[in-house]
């Protein structure tokens, strides 16, 4: 407040008095890309924006630029050329050093219209010419792959495109990927106005480079850009679109405007489900668990039936530890033969990932973790409840047993080996709470309250293999007690809430807490915390 009031004084102008977080937050990041950074927004009367930041065009020209549109830019950086023109022909020098100044003027003025092409649409043409091409180039070099022919403007201009952006490595997986999209697009009429373009990324155009663009160019059956320096645009595609070098996958519409930065992982997991890719769609598709459903329908088709049936409840479990699986596997079988669980008309059936072979394993979890990246393609993606349960799921995959627990596809309990054994172990001691008024899931759940108080908790800890996009910020615990910062190790992610635990003196759950506190543990760069104790059942 007192930093607020001493900048306060030194302004004569209106200003906003409101001592909470803007409640147009989002839409000021999305829509006007504010990133913390000071911005100078131009509107009319009517509210409609005329320049979203002039801030750069009043450091340069101040009042001279008044009133700081677009076109005003254009006005005041001719003004002055008469003056110019007859220094020049008093003192040379003057002619060098103002060249030079107008040089870097003319750098300074691409680059405010590069960025502001990014941030304002003005349709896909211009932002095209933005991102890749000089500023005054008549016909952008953009090849359809299948026809050899340069594609013309006003096909361009009335298309939404997805824009490929890489360089030149390791990128099969992701044509392959896009090939699908390209297929499914191509055969529906109602998808027609949907492209897709490559936007190869080289700073070097070598020999080589120029053999390996031709080799992948083949693959690709859909539009090429070509320009053969590095692109123009690439200082505002790090800046803007946040590419690192890694491919992604932009999601244009024929305005200009951008509906998703980077809907690559939204492809990799859900394929044409999640057309046409923006930021809605990805909520769509992933309501819920739709994220792990989807991935336990292909493994097992059998799955999908059984979320169809009425009273159906569903186990499904793995672990690296086989002895754990099948015993679990085995007390699932003898609670569906209680007499208790048929006089209900309980349906009750089981799923043991561990029994699958080891490539649709890794497959299986190799689609959960791209539907984790693309969670936090999202600004307040520590908030999202579905990446928690992501989260809560990855942290699974190396324990020596764990299990979902669902009522049809509503998912009500995640956990892991130690308390979910004892539940169905002591069977016995609940069944009787089953009734016609009480389901099996309200029982299986208060008898879980009961033995989760006794067990100590686990470390949440899980590691993102092949990234293919960027790594992510540092990650929220994903415990609903906790919510404390991971521990970043390389790109493993763990927390023990607190609690620091030494595998030498492990009890027969495999864990002794030795040490507890807000920074419990000895690893590098770890965070922990020291939330309470409770249920995991998810909302």
């Amino acid at each position: 407040m007192e930093k607020f009031e001493h900048l306060k004084s030194l302004m004569p102008w209106y200003l906003v008095q409101y001592f909470s977080l803007i409640k147009s937050y989002k839409p000021l990041q999305e829509e006007w890309n504010y990133t913390g950074k000071s911005i100078l927004v131009v509107t009319n009367s009517r509210g409609e924006v005329l320049k979203k930041n002039a801030l750069h065009l009043i450091v340069v020209w101040g009042i001279s630029a008044f009133s700081f549109r677009v076109e005003d830019e254009e006005r005041v950086s001719q003004h002055w050329n008469w003056l110019w023109i007859e220094a020049f022909n008093i003192n040379v020098d003057i002619q060098k050093w103002v060249v030079i100044k107008l040089l870097l003027l003319k750098a300074l003025e691409d680059s405010i219209w590069r960025f502001d092409a990014f941030r304002i649409p003005s349709g896909i043409v211009e932002l095209l010419k933005a991102l890749i091409f000089p500023k005054d180039v008549k016909q952008l070099d953009i090849v359809n792959n299948t026809t050899t022919e340069l594609v013309n403007h006003d096909e361009i201009k009335t298309k939404n495109f997805f824009l490929f952006i890489s360089g030149l490595e390791n990128i099969e997986d992701e044509i392959w990927s896009l090939k699908a999209i390209y297929d499914s697009i191509s055969k529906d009429k109602d998808k027609n106005d949907y492209k897709i373009l490559w936007v190869p990324v080289v700073e070097n155009w070598t020999n080589e480079a120029m053999e390996k663009f031709e080799h992948l160019k083949s693959l690709m059956p859909w539009y090429v850009a070509q320009y053969f320096s590095l692109i123009k645009g690439y200082k505002a595609l790090q800046e803007e679109w946040n590419y690192t070098g890694k491919p992604i996958v932009v999601a244009v519409d024929a305005l200009g405007k951008v509906t998703n930065k980077n809907a690559l992982h939204l492809i990799f997991v859900w394929g044409i489900a999640a057309f046409p890719f923006g930021y809605e769609d990805e909520i769509r598709v992933s309501q819920h668990w739709n994220w792990f459903w989807i991935e336990a329908f292909k493994i097992n088709v059998d799955i999908q039936k059984w979320v169809k049936q009425d009273n159906g409840y569903i186990f499904f479990y793995g672990g690296t530890d086989i002895t754990w699986t099948q015993r679990f596997g085995n007390l699932i079988d003898a609670i569906k033969k209680d007499p208790i669980i048929k006089e209900t008309e309980t349906n009750i059936e089981h799923f043991n990932l561990a029994k699958v072979d080891i490539t649709t394993q890794t497959k299986f979890w190799f689609n959960i973790t791209n539907s984790f990246l693309s969670k936090t393609q999202k600004v307040d993606f520590n908030l999202d409840s579905t990446l928690k349960d992501i989260q809560t799921l990855l942290s699974m995959r190396t324990e020596k047993g764990w299990a979902i627990v669902s009522k049809g596809q509503n998912v009500f309990l995640i956990e892991f080996n130690e308390v979910m054994m004892s539940v169905v172990e002591g069977f016995e001691n609940w069944r009787t709470s089953i009734s016609a008024s009480i389901s099996f899931d309200i029982a299986f759940k208060d008898y879980y309250g009961i033995v989760s108080k006794t067990v100590p908790r686990h470390c949440l800890h899980f590691e993102l293999e092949n990234i293919r996009s960027g790594v992510p910020a540092p990650f929220s615990c994903p415990d609903p007690t906790c919510g404390l910062k991971m521990e970043i190790e390389s790109v493993k992610y763990k927390c023990c809430h607190g609690m620091h635990y030494d595998d030498e003196k492990a009890t027969e759950n495999g864990l002794v807490p030795i040490a507890a506190g807000p920074f419990a543990g000895t690893t590098t760069i770890e965070y922990v915390s020291t939330p309470g104790s409770k249920s995991k059942f998810t909302p």
